[in-house]
């Protein structure tokens, strides 16, 4: 299995308060890790060691399942940050997916040293849950509830549906990266990577996301430090790169920005004055309905969505305030200053066919 970067966990608007490994190890703030493993009817099983192990993101969101397979079935591993009266902190699930009894061994780690060891029966078909590192008098959240409100704040800023699930997936994972990412980079400000923190914020901007934005260039003293578009650099072309190691994704913040930026550069090309829909627009597009609401640009916020009629794609658009908007990849031919209206394009090998 290729090693993967550690994926933060943290809450939203904070920096992380441990990091998540491979093997799906959990290592906190001190240098300490702490290490899970399985206890079966044939001895201790070690994520590192087992052969079966597999790691996926929960729902493209900052909890990180490591699964592996013991007698009796597989054994799944999440491990997340929640908000809790003691503040951010880790909780860890473990399910017993298999047919047999287990237990779940957690250890703390010091270099090669274990230095405590704590061990939970797993019965058949149910999840221990428990915190890493703190104490809580609230009942503990569950990682599902938690997911779910990271990709509550995925949907917020521009809502951009391509109807490509590899490209909808990466879009996601990339927009809670950046919000991961954001508590650390704001609280390292000047003292960070000024870089990724510039592409950061760029990429908050592009999708919306103007006050997480305007708060990490305040705090990296990133210049110019405006609020809003255009951005530095935007202008530059970003290829689009998109698959299913959404980890890698949630572990680079620079990665996270670069996919965002590419995926809009996808949907939009902004020239300033004039706007154009769809420029990365090929026939393996043919037929599929695309809709962009809220999208910023140096001209204003742009909404549209393609519907096709037969062979033929129908344009709708809201542009506020208005400016010229063009889809030359579509239809070479077709351009409007008007804010708001619908317009049936006709594909340029639609038009030469005899």
């Amino acid at each position: 299995m290729t090693p993967v970067p550690r994926v933060p966990l943290a809450i939203v608007g904070a920096p992380a308060v441990g990091h998540v490994d491979e093997h799906g190890y959990v290592w906190v703030a001190d240098g300490a890790r702490v290490e899970w493993w399985i206890l079966g009817d044939d001895g201790w099983h070690a994520p590192r060691a087992s052969p079966s192990r597999r790691q996926r993101s929960v729902d493209n969101s900052p909890i990180v399942e490591t699964s592996i397979r013991v007698p009796g079935g597989d054994v799944a591993w999440r491990v997340g940050a929640a908000f809790t009266d003691g503040g951010a902190t880790i909780v860890a699930e473990c399910e017993n997916r298999g047919s047999i009894p287990v237990a779940v061994g957690v250890a703390r780690v010091e270099g090669d040293a274990v230095v405590a060891l704590d061990v939970h029966p797993v019965t058949h078909s149910s999840t221990w849950r428990g915190l890493i590192g703190s104490r809580t008098t609230d009942p503990l959240p569950d990682l599902e509830t938690v997911s779910r409100g990271w990709l509550t704040l995925a949907r917020r800023g521009a809502q951009i549906v391509t109807n490509d699930p590899t490209i909808d997936d990466a879009l996601t994972a990339a927009r809670v990266a950046l919000l991961v990412h954001h508590g650390d980079l704001v609280a390292r400000g000047k003292r960070g990577d000024r870089d990724v923190a510039a592409a950061v914020a760029n990429a908050l901007t592009l999708l919306d996301y103007e006050d997480e934005a305007g708060t990490l260039r305040l705090a990296a003293r990133l210049k110019p430090a405006r609020k809003g578009l255009p951005v530095v650099g935007e202008s530059d072309v970003v290829p689009l790169s998109v698959g299913g190691d959404h980890l890698a994704l949630l572990a680079d913040p620079l990665l996270a920005a670069r996919t965002a930026i590419a995926i809009r550069q996808f949907l939009v090309h902004d020239g300033g004055a004039t706007v154009d829909c769809l420029p990365a627009y090929t026939p393996a597009w043919r037929g599929r309905s695309v809709d962009v609401s809220g999208l910023p640009t140096n001209a204003g916020t742009l909404a549209y969505a393609v519907r096709w009629h037969g062979d033929r794609p129908a344009l709708l658009w809201e542009m506020d305030p208005p400016a010229t908007l063009t889809a030359r990849a579509v239809d070479a031919n077709w351009r409007t200053d008007e804010a708001q209206g619908e317009a049936l394009l006709t594909l340029a090998d639609v038009a030469s066919a005899p």
